[in-house]
């Protein structure tokens, strides 16, 4: 007898097909204003070395390892032996870094981990404003650590390449043009560049750039498109490497995207007591504001890694249906409060 019923088209795992994005810790040393976790539920808890190991048998499935959680990785006191334990099994590692910790004995132990990238998110060209934003931290110290880092790996001829991860809001608007200069001081030639897109209060949306074409503020956001434009023609001509993950114009129009900016098609995240996520802004259970409104906390875990394989977890009722929706161009609801769902 022939099923009358259309069955689900299966989203396989494959060998080497997913960027896997790992939680070393949940713990930060900084309190950033906008950051997701000040609206975050839950302990803020070390991956400890069961959870880390279980991973380790699964990495069959990655192609990449990010080490870059809700937290500052750097805090893991064995985050240079994990990281080595991924980079032996051939695959790229990465992370991204406030950029506090980053003392010489911290690099060191990143270059012979094997490390093959790591951007350090500095918010401001001034220290008034990077202080403003990254509350807790020192200008002058995170600047003299980065020039550090760049003359060590240079020194070390180490193949860890270093960069900026950037994030634009409204207290920043005018450190852009000085973002290339202050690259060539530091030694960076790549910029990771993105708008304040990860919204959880009505703080952080007061500060996104998304609220200002709610307010019609059509020439604040000309001229920071225009600033975008100036920064990826210079560091072309200068032969530096630009990166923009937030679509142009920065209108606020939202028209849902096939894939996502996190990608949940192609990878996966796990957190620091092995649930298995989507997407690293499913990973816990956080508020979020979207489009001027409120909405209660949501998160979404498949499964825990320490009770099931991520091939049993990626193959489970929910997380097919959440992979083919998107294969279907109808994304679930846990992600149409989400502005990475619209590109911005």
């Amino acid at each position: 007898m022939i099923s009358i019923f259309k069955k689900r088209k299966e989203v396989p795992l494959l060998e080497a097909s997913l960027s896997f994005n790992l939680e070393p810790t949940f713990r930060c040393n900084l309190k950033c204003a906008t950051c997701p976790r000040n609206s975050a539920e839950g302990e803020h808890l070390d991956m400890t070395e069961e959870v880390f190991s279980r991973i380790c048998r699964e990495l069959d499935f990655a192609r990449s390892v990010d080490f870059t959680g809700w937290g500052e990785p750097l805090l893991h006191p064995r985050i240079t032996s994990m990281i080595k334990t991924v980079s032996e099994r051939g695959l790229p590692a990465s992370m991204t870094t406030n950029g506090t910790l980053l003392s010489p004995e911290m690099v060191s132990g990143l270059i012979r981990s094997g490390l093959r990238k790591m951007a350090v998110s500095v918010d401001g060209m001034r220290p008034r404003t990077y202080e403003m934003i990254r509350k807790g931290a020192l200008y002058s110290r995170v600047s003299e650590h980065i020039k550090s880092a760049v003359c060590q790996v240079k020194k070390e001829s180490s193949p860890l390449e270093l960069s900026l991860a950037f994030t634009i809001q409204k207290h920043n608007l005018e450190d852009l043009e000085l973002i290339v200069p202050w690259m060539k001081e530091h030694g960076m030639t790549e910029l990771h560049l993105k708008h304040l897109n990860v919204l959880s209060s009505p703080f952080d949306w007061n500060n996104s750039l998304l609220s200002q074409d709610r307010l019609n503020n059509s020439a604040q956001l000309r001229k920071t498109e225009a600033d975008i434009e100036k920064i990826r023609d210079e560091m072309k001509r200068e032969g530096m490497l630009f990166n923009f993950y937030s679509e142009l114009p920065l209108s606020g129009s939202l028209q849902a995207r096939d894939n996502c900016l996190a990608d949940p098609l192609n990878s996966v995240y796990i957190s620091f007591d092995g649930k298995v996520s989507p997407c690293c802004h499913l990973g816990h259970r956080v508020t979020r504001y979207f489009e001027d409104s409120l909405y209660d906390a949501v998160d979404y875990a498949a499964g825990n890694i320490m009770e099931s394989s991520l091939r049993h977890i990626r193959q489970t009722s929910g997380y097919q249906a959440f992979l083919g929706s998107f294969r279907n161009g109808s994304p679930p609801g846990l992600c149409r409060t989400c502005y990475l769902l619209y590109g911005k």
